[in-house]
């Protein structure tokens, strides 16, 4: 159980960070709107804030988690870049479908016009 307990809160931690490098925009991609260096900045302290509080053995006996094993990072950077690589296409499908439905963006319809 313990065991199932770590892996939850490392996947947990790193799914909201790679949300948040993720939705920097709504609409472009994360190649088109790469992070800000104050985005990346903030996500390395808190990996470094987390491993910190990881290296104590209150502070994970507070949560009821182990030390990861080797094979941890793995399967959390994994999970993470496959949920980065459904989010980012999934972002841009509305956009498509707007277009091909006929409804005019923002600032294209004749009511827009001098």
């Amino acid at each position: 159980m313990q065991r199932a307990r770590t892996e939850i809160f490392y996947l947990f931690l790193i799914f909201k960070l790679t949300i948040a490098v993720s939705f920097r925009s709504f609409r472009y991609s994360i190649v088109q709107a790469p992070p800000q260096k104050w985005l990346v900045l903030a996500i390395l302290w808190e990996l470094a804030i987390v491993a910190a509080l990881v290296a104590l053995p209150t502070s994970r006996a507070a949560f009821g988690i182990q030390l990861p094993t080797a094979r941890d990072p793995g399967i959390i950077a994994g999970f993470s870049v496959a949920d980065l690589l459904c989010r980012e296409p999934a972002k841009s499908a509305p956009a498509r479908g707007q277009r091909r439905s006929g409804v005019a963006e923002p600032g294209t319809g004749p009511e827009s016009r001098p």
